[in-house]
């Protein structure tokens, strides 16, 4: 619980209210409002400035489908039903249902414009821009340092991730009510009520319903009450701010709240990606924290050159490099024992760098999720950390000299420009699927990933040939990606290389032994190279695997079918057709099956139904022809075979 303690309020003689002065002294003047309100405009104008070419770009071929364009409750937009889903589902592994409604708004305001979509995430991204300005400033006092890292955050190439990729709305979001946590703990500290401890506590389960990484949000409010808050001493350091020092244990107990939902939402967090989880065997614990030590200075020197960033970096499949993990190792442990001992008097240095390295541990990748060795993405919130100590470290070494602060005024003002002109590069990539692979392939090697999604891509458009070269390549350089194999062998498939295509199938089946969606593609596979026998071993794995599996049906009943086995294929159908009503291919077959044994009335019951849900299909008008001219209605089926010609002149 809060602890509450009588406390004399702060007083201003005007502008913002603060917890510290520019200075230890504290004696600069406080900041005018439209000082502050001019600042804000200008971080506004510039965000705005870098990205705002993602107001035109398209939904990309890499979890937008699955967070909107293809989410039937999603594209449904807001209703009771829909809210009551959000918040007892999860999307693509995450428990996010406050994303998933924000998802749905977009819907209802924007329909499924993707501009508007974008101008929804870039607009919550400023937002958050302005609520770590104003938490900054509330804290520190500090106008042109807040300032500087509030800028670095808005315009960094490296949030471009975060910004332009819509289903990473769950980073901005989260990020927003991270800030505000921040703003309303700075209100909090000042008078320690329940009234404003309330805000604290909201913001928090509202980031934690955006998205899980915000768990280590209790932790940074230790490191706040560390620098700049002044609120626990432990080196008995004079503290600039006004706060009264307090006791660790009563800063634990009044942050109690927060740290008994951390374990919480870890566990449900931990439920809903642990189909994405990989296996210890797969990436051993020693592979793992090399990467992260990798990963930790990777981050570092993207943040100063960010000039080869790519939507997916694939973990190296020979392993990571034993000299590049100790090296990067070396240069995490040595800047941690200079944030330690020099933070001890410079305390902005402790909050920054253990800022920046206590929020990535949750994506540090120490339990391996997906393929990815790292990802943009994840420094949205820990970068700030950095920039927190790059600025206030900067001022303090030019303190010395007029013309060292204004030649820091200067440079900083250049960084963040340049800054801005490179995301403003960077967001440009996203403009498109294609644009976005073609440059990640560019700037990293053997993404068999990329070429995975390039491929798809390609094969859509009917590029067949461009798009087999790419899932030959990615199953050359990682054999097992199974949606690699599964892709290549749909291609051959098209090249009636059929096979070559079981082969590939057989592949991505001993990878999951247990899909029933693999079972099923290599039965339909089987059935392609004549292996009919076979096939229907597949199929009825396949349907045992998973018994609400009506495509699995529908394929048993078709290969029973082919082997003359009409009334077991009957069966299949029917139990398809139970499962999905309205699956018309599925009521077609039915119906040739109850042909092949004289029951042409089944039969045209079943085609009836299939006509009336696909009127404009001609199979199925010339199949019910066949029916009604088997049953001697001449004239039916002749009107039957007119508007199937109609419908295909050409045949």
């Amino acid at each position: 619980m809060p602890v509450m303690v009588k406390k004399n309020r702060m007083k201003s003689s005007g502008g913002a209210p603060s917890l510290q002065a520019e200075t230890p002294s504290g004696a600069n003047p406080p900041v005018p409002g439209f000082r502050l309100l001019l600042m804000s405009a200008a971080i506004v104008v510039l965000t705005l400035a870098a990205f705002w070419s993602v107001s035109s770009a398209s939904f990309v071929d890499m979890d937008d489908n699955e967070s909107v364009t293809a989410n039937e409750r999603v594209m449904q937009g807001l209703s009771a039903e829909n809210v009551r889903w959000a918040f007892s589902s999860s999307l693509i592994g995450n428990y996010i249902p406050l994303t998933q409604l924000s998802h749905m708004l977009d819907v209802e305001i924007w329909g499924m414009d993707a501009g508007g979509h974008h101008i929804t995430s870039l607009v919550i991204h400023i937002l958050g821009a302005l609520a770590l300005f104003a938490a900054l400033f509330k804290m520190t006092g500090a106008f042109w340092r807040s300032s500087a890292a509030a800028a670095l955050f808005a315009v960094h190439p490296l949030h471009v991730e975060s910004v332009a990729w819509i289903s990473e709305r769950k980073d901005v979001l989260c990020a927003l009510f991270w800030f505000l946590g921040l703003l309303a703990y700075a209100l909090y500290a000042e008078k320690r009520t329940v009234s404003r401890y309330l805000p604290v506590l909201s913001a928090f389960i509202l980031g934690l319903l955006s998205k899980a990484m915000i768990v280590t949000f209790p932790f940074v409010l230790l490191l706040l009450d560390f620098w700049p808050l002044g609120r626990w001493r432990p080196f008995g350091q004079e503290a600039p701010s006004r706060l009264a020092p307090l006791p660790l244990k009563a800063l634990l107990l009044e942050k109690a709240p927060l740290f008994l939902l951390v374990p919480v939402f870890s566990v449900i967090t931990w439920s809903t990606q642990s189909v994405a989880i990989v296996s210890a065997h797969a990436v051993p614990v020693g592979q793992r924290l090399g990467n992260a030590a990798v990963s930790y200075a990777a981050y570092l020197a993207d943040m100063l050159y960010p000039a080869r960033l790519a939507a997916y970096y694939p973990f190296p499949l020979k392993g990571v490099s034993a000299g590049a993990a100790a090296v990067s190792f070396i240069v995490v442990a040595a800047l941690t024992a200079a944030a330690a001992w020099f933070g001890r008097k410079r305390g902005y240095l402790a909050t920054g760098w253990f800022w920046y390295l206590g929020t990535l541990v949750p994506v540090i990748g120490l339990i391996q999720i997906g393929g990815q060795a790292r990802a943009d993405r994840y420094t949205y919130v820990p970068l700030v950390g950095i920039f927190i100590a790059a600025a206030w470290g900067l001022c303090e070494l030019a303190s010395g000299s007029r013309a060292a602060r204004r030649a820091l005024s200067a440079g900083a003002a250049a960084a963040i420009l340049l800054f801005a002109a490179a995301t403003r590069v960077q967001a440009g990539y996203w403009n498109n699927s294609v644009a976005l692979f073609e440059r990640t392939l560019k700037v990293t090697k053997d993404n068999w990933f990329v070429l995975n999604n390039l491929g798809t891509i390609y094969y859509r458009e009917g590029r067949e040939e461009e798009a087999k070269q790419f899932f030959r390549e990615a199953v050359r350089i990682n054999p097992l990606d199974t949606n690699s194999q599964l892709n290549l062998g749909g291609t051959l498939i098209k090249d009636n290389k059929f096979e070559e295509a079981v082969e590939h199938y057989k592949r991505a089946l001993a990878l999951k032994p247990r899909s029933s969606k693999f079972m099923n593609a290599l039965g339909q596979a089987l059935v392609k190279s004549g292996r009919l026998t076979e096939a229907v071993g597949y199929f009825r794995d396949a349907v045992e695997t998973d018994a609400e599996f009506s495509e699995g049906w529908n394929d048993l009943g078709h290969a029973l079918f082919l082997t003359g086995q009409f009334q077991p294929a009957i069966d299949s159908y029917r139990q398809a057709l139970s499962l999905n009503p309205e699956m018309t291919k599925a009521m077609v077959n039915l119906a040739l099956a109850y042909m092949e044994l004289g029951k042409f009335g089944d039969a045209e019951k079943n085609l009836t139904k299939a006509s009336a849900l696909d009127p404009d299909n001609p199979f199925i008008l010339v199949s019910l022809g066949e029916v009604l001219e088997r049953q001697g209605r001449y004239d039916e089926a002749a009107a039957g075979f007119r508007k199937a010609l109609e419908l295909t002149p050409e045949s």
